[in-house]
């Protein structure tokens, strides 16, 4: 009996052989677009007209004073917390930032109070704000090692007393003298002590 040869659509490796060269025509294309993926030409001229007007919408005072903020300190902490904790913008800001945690707990209340150095000044730019509060919240941990977040530092000025002050050269140690009121957690405070 004469051997029938089998089709060639059942031998496997035929398959084998097809999901390869299949898998090398992608490989191919793909080091070619450098991994972008092209969208069709409409929808790119939708894209590009949305744009402007994005950026033509102003922007509102809390996030001006949001943004302004992250430029200055960052998104997240050393230790990955959001940065902002809260923002009450208007004549009466009030802001509640994480803390970053130092490596010495002798350098916190200093490092907490050159945080906020930086924040006076971004926020007084808004003409129409007259007094803030700038509130640093750090991790405690009590004696049976358990965390929270509570208030480190508070500091309190006007739109007078901020501009008086020069503050780049600020010594964060005259803060008691100049502002309207200050708040430094007893923990932090015995720590620089120390």
């Amino acid at each position: 009996m004469p051997e029938t040869k089998k089709n060639i659509f059942k031998k496997w490796w035929f398959y084998v052989g097809v999901i390869a060269v299949l898998g090398l025509f992608g490989a191919i294309q793909d080091l070619a677009d450098d991994g972008k993926i092209d969208a069709p030409a409409n929808t790119e001229v939708k894209e590009k007209k949305e744009t402007p007007k994005e950026v033509m919408k102003e922007e509102t005072t809390k996030e001006k004073l949001e943004n302004a903020i992250i430029d200055k300190l960052g998104k997240k902490t050393n230790e990955g917390k959001k940065t902002i904790v809260k923002i009450n913008d208007g004549e009466y800001t009030k802001l509640v930032i994480n803390a970053d945690q130092p490596l010495y707990s002798k350098n916190m209340k200093r490092n907490m109070l050159r945080e906020t150095t930086k924040i006076f000044p971004v926020i007084f730019k808004d003409k129409s704000v007259q007094k803030a509060m700038v509130t640093v919240r750090t991790t405690f941990v009590d004696k049976y090692g358990k965390e929270s977040d509570d208030d480190g530092v508070r500091v309190l000025l006007t739109r007078e007393t901020n501009d008086k002050i020069v503050w780049k050269n600020f010594n964060v140690n005259r803060y008691g003298e100049v502002a309207e009121s200050l708040y430094v957690h007893p923990a932090i405070t015995l720590a620089a002590n120390k």
